[in-house]
């Protein structure tokens, strides 16, 4: 205690007392001064429009700064327009024509005096018998059928399927001409063969004729023609074409003959284009 009490007394006496009242008033401003700034130096904002102390953006401390808050802008932006979807564009689908065989029979028939075509006599006794193939256009459900111009092509075979005879144009009961429009649901007979009164066998075809004034008609002349055919034939084909295209093909078996009539027709294959 005494030494304290002569040392404080050295302290504080004369110029050292001086510096050494200087020195602790230094350390205690100091002191102080770091009890009152934030740790980290970080910086104060408020509102809007407010100022910053010691912000860390600046260099240094003690520097005060104007922050000014972002504005916000309100953009109205137009909606994407929507990706065209790619489609394959299907391809055009034209009509069809739907030709089906109906029936083979056989009937009595005339020739017209006037028109040169030969028609069934359902009510009288006709001129000759004939043998007939007939096939239909027939129509569908919802569907356009494609209603073709068609001719005809017969071809007479023995039993070994050798051709004996062909008709290039055959006839078309009730019309005259080598082509016939098959007209959707209306049926189309074929005429394949005659039996005259002398009971001959006879094939029909249209013969064609060129004169000065058949363009006044929109084309050549028609006139149907009969021959005998010689053979015994015991099948025949049919083709009915489109131009140069066949679009249906018949096979027919040839049948015995029953009580001097005409030979029945059985339909053995069809095929259709």
């Amino acid at each position: 205690m005494n030494w304290l009490s002569d040392n404080l007394k050295l302290l504080f006496e004369g110029v050292g007392g001086t510096a050494t009242v200087a020195l602790i008033g230094y350390f205690c401003k100091r002191w102080l001064e770091s009890r009152q700034q934030p740790s980290g130096q970080e910086a104060t904002l408020t509102a809007q429009g407010a100022r910053g102390s010691d912000s860390p953006v600046a260099s240094g401390s003690g520097i005060t700064q104007n922050v000014n808050s972002p504005t916000t802008i309100n953009v109205s932006l137009p909606h994407p327009s929507p990706v065209p979807t790619m489609t394959t564009p299907q391809p055009k689908t034209e009509p069809k024509n739907n030709i089906k065989f109906v029936e083979a029979k056989s009937v009595q028939a005339h020739s017209g005096l006037k028109d040169g075509k030969i028609h069934e006599s359902p009510h009288e006794p006709g001129d000759f018998k004939i043998s007939v193939a007939c096939f239909r256009n027939e129509p569908v459900v919802g569907q356009r059928v494609q209603q073709p111009t068609l001719k005809s092509h017969i071809i007479y075979k023995d039993k070994n399927g050798e051709e004996i005879t062909d008709v290039p144009r055959g006839v078309w009961l009730g019309e005259l001409g080598e082509t016939t429009v098959f007209e959707s649901g209306k049926k189309k007979c074929l005429i394949i063969f005659l039996l005259s009164k002398q009971d001959t066998f006879k094939k029909l075809w249209n013969e064609e004729y060129h004169s000065e004034t058949s363009w006044m008609a929109g084309g050549p002349v028609f006139q149907i023609k009969n021959e005998g055919i010689r053979g015994d034939v015991t099948s025949v084909e049919v083709r009915l074409m489109e131009r140069d295209i066949c679009v249906l093909q018949a096979d027919f078996e040839v049948g015995q003959r029953i009580g001097g009539g005409l030979p029945k027709l059985i339909l053995r294959n069809l095929v259709v284009a």
